[in-house]
This record gives structure tokens, C-alpha cells and sequence, in this order.
């Protein structure tokens, strides 16, 4: 999805250019929730945990691991 800058603020402006820039605002918000939900999942998924826990056998820590 291509971005479109900001509109600068105007001194006085009407109702729609408020709205717009609102759901702007809004809309980079909501981006920016959805890749920092992504990349909470990709840290505590069950395929993450086996990486590390077979990260942790490889370097030698105990079975008790498992």
C-alpha cells in the first residue's frame, strides 16, 4: 500500500479535511498495531519455542529442557 504524505494543517479548515486527516491518522495507527501484533505472534509462536529450545540443547544445556 503506497503512502501518501500528510496534508499540512491550515489555519482554518473544514470538516472534511479534518475527517480525512483523522482516518490518516487512524489508518498509520492501525498499521503500525498490526506489524507489532505480527511480531508479537512471531515471538511466541510454538515453532519460535522449538527454535530456542533447540538453540539451548546445541549449546549444551540439559535435557530437562525438553
Amino acid at each position: 500500500m503506497a503512502r501518501q504524505p500528510l496534508r499540512p494543517a491550515q489555519q482554518e479548515y473544514n470538516s472534511v479535511d479534518e475527517d480525512l486527516f483523522r482516518q490518516q491518522v487512524i489508518n498509520f495507527m492501525n498499521e503500525i498495531t498490526n506489524k507489532v501484533d505480527l511480531m508479537e505472534e512471531l515471538k511466541t509462536t510454538k515453532s519460535a519455542k522449538s527454535v530456542r529450545r533447540h538453540q539451548l540443547m546445541m549449546l549444551g544445556a540439559p535435557n530437562w529442557t525438553n
